[in-house]
């Protein structure tokens, strides 16, 4: 029974001393604060997404039933508040600040969905809800 402690041992010991990596670990730097002043949008172009709607037409999502409760499930609503907007012509549709449970949403052509200050979106947590 010793010389299978001993074995085991001895491969736990091998396996472990190939795991360490010697070079010293340097931390990541960021500087906290210093933003940009406009965000780097370079990236739109290539993904066909513009910076701001042609439309000024706004809707508030709250119109569409929206509620500030993260223990609802506020998929539909949203959908239903960016579908109306892209069918009306385009536009932006807000949320009021609260905390909001929402599974995939589908985000269309000249709708643009603006997340103020103190809007927090929670996954849900539904494999469903991601279809």
């Amino acid at each position: 029974m010793k010389t299978y402690y001993c074995i085991t041992l001895l491969a736990t010991a091998a396996l472990l001393s190939g795991c360490t990596n010697t070079k010293k670990a340097t931390a990541l730097q960021f500087e906290w604060g210093n933003i940009p002043s406009q965000p780097d949008l370079s990236w739109a172009a290539q993904v066909g997404s513009n910076q701001f709607p042609d439309s000024t037409r706004i809707l508030n999502a709250e119109d569409f039933g929206v509620t500030n409760d993260s223990t609802v499930l506020s998929t539909c609503r949203l959908q239903h508040a960016i579908d109306s907007c892209s069918r009306a012509g385009g536009g932006i549709v807000t949320i009021n600040p609260g905390y909001y449970r929402v599974g995939a949403l589908f985000i269309k052509t000249g709708v643009n969905l603006q997340l103020n200050k103190g809007v927090t979106l929670i996954a849900s947590e539904d494999i469903n809800d991601y279809p």
